[in-house]
């Protein structure tokens, strides 16, 4: 609300709800405000400014309804499009998975710091085989969440092929943005993952190890007894632009569905 509005208003309610003001100095030394002047005390009527006219009131109160329909239109979630795309790598001795496998995205806002999570769904159950060497789930999503920045902090998975339970990858933080007034795009986010064979914790460390000592950078491990998983590479893209990596048609539809509505383009950073 701006000062002159506020001003307006409290003249208003100044002149309907006093006929006469009278202002005096207590024992305390401190000045007091009334409609009554104080029995034996001398007070000093205080003059109070008529109200407006009825249109400038008015103008007011639609400047007043205009702000709060503007503040509000800001703050209306918008539509958060793209896809996550999950591939697994397996190592020698380790098995490609087996669908089906579900996705669940784990958002952090910046700003406050509230979480929101959201089951996002393949448009096949099927894993795609890339060169025979990496298996791939692409999984399409819309949410919506109010402007802001965000982070996406983990992804949590229900695969029976990788384990008997559901579990939780750290995913890095790739953020995104949400702008005002618009839905977004923010690209087609890839995680892939090197699988381990079967074997025992100290098996699976012992692999890694070797692993670091090749590529002379730490690596993080996630153990499971039907195949340990180590991130190995993550990227944004756009399906179908120069350099994007292929993939199945299956990622491509968040994106053709955010051109369609003229969304903004705003892919997500590592």
């Amino acid at each position: 609300m701006s000062r002159y509005l506020l001003i307006l208003l409290i003249l208003v309610a100044g002149g309907t709800i006093a006929a006469g003001v009278y202002k005096w100095v207590d024992e305390k030394g401190r000045t007091v405000y009334s409609d009554t002047p104080p029995p034996g005390k001398a007070a000093q009527p205080v003059d109070i400014p008529p109200p407006p006219p009825k249109e400038v009131l008015e103008r007011a109160q639609r400047e007043l309804e205009k702000q709060r329909q503007e503040r509000q239109r800001r703050e209306e979630p918008r539509e958060v499009l793209g896809s996550v795309v999950f591939g697994i790598v397996p190592t020698i001795l380790a098995t490609m998975p087996e669908p089906p496998i579900n996705l669940t995205m784990v958002i952090k806002s910046m700003a406050g710091g509230s979480e929101f999570k959201f089951n996002i769904r393949a448009p096949s159950p099927e894993w795609t085989v890339e060169k025979g060497k990496v298996a791939l789930s692409d999984h399409d999503f819309a949410f919506s969440l109010k402007p802001g920045d965000y982070e996406i902090v983990e992804l949590a998975v229900e695969a029976q092929s990788l384990s008997d339970s559901r579990f939780s990858l750290a995913t890095g933080g790739p953020r995104f943005t949400v702008p005002e007034g618009n839905c977004v795009y923010v690209g087609r986010i890839t995680f892939i993952y090197m699988r381990l064979p079967p074997g025992s914790l100290a098996q699976a460390q012992a692999a890694v190890k070797m692993m670091v000592a090749e590529r002379g950078e730490p690596m993080m491990l996630y153990y499971f007894t039907k195949g340990a998983l180590v991130p190995a590479s993550t990227a944004v893209d756009i399906p179908g632009e120069a350099g994007a990596r292929q993939g199945s048609a299956g990622s491509r539809h968040a994106f053709e569905r955010a051109r369609d509505r003229n969304c903004a383009v705003q892919l997500a950073k590592f």
